[in-house]
């Protein structure tokens, strides 16, 4: 399937803006698609089966856009966290804190599952079953990636040149 699109009037409102506005225009319109693809890996991870509080573990699949070329990737993962403050809580009130932020690397384990494990003394710690909801999610937006990131950087083009005065309309 062809989509063939006349962008002409587009390139005239970006070529308008100035250098700043212009990158602008465009991460912006990256970072709606990648939302979208996000939300899209969310829903698939709570249809998953994955027991517990989805929506905490749901915080560990982010949405990055590049700094240096034009683009994104969603991807499950920890990213470098603030220092937490548990002073002035109680023991049992900062463990659950403690748990509840742990909760975000969890879709790491669950994409793919891990091997079963067990202690020195031959106890079994079990294994994840891997639940698979990035290959689904990416099984799910593969031929409609490409539509997503042309309409919302049109999208976000035309708002940002109206926003900042461009003359083409």
């Amino acid at each position: 399937m062809e989509i063939k699109s006349d962008t002409t009037r587009l390139w005239g409102m970006l070529r308008e803006l100035e250098p700043k506005r212009q990158v602008q225009a465009l991460r912006g319109g990256f970072r709606k698609a990648a939302q979208e693809v996000r939300k899209t890996a969310v829903r698939n991870l709570e249809s998953s089966g994955l027991k517990g509080d989805v929506r905490e573990v749901a915080k560990g699949i982010r949405a990055v856009v590049y700094r240096k070329v034009a683009g994104f990737k969603v991807t499950v993962g920890t990213k470098k966290q603030k220092r937490a403050d548990y002073s002035g809580m109680s023991s049992r009130e900062a463990n659950k804190a403690k748990a509840r932020r742990r909760l975000r690397i969890v879709p790491l384990w669950a994409e793919g599952g891990t091997s079963p494990r067990s202690t020195s003394r031959g106890f079994s710690r079990g294994s994840m079953p891997a639940f698979g909801f990035m290959e689904r999610t990416d099984r799910d937006t593969e031929g409609y990636v490409g539509e997503i990131i042309r309409r919302n950087v049109a999208e976000n083009i035309d708002k940002t040149a109206r926003k900042y005065g461009s003359k083409t309309e």
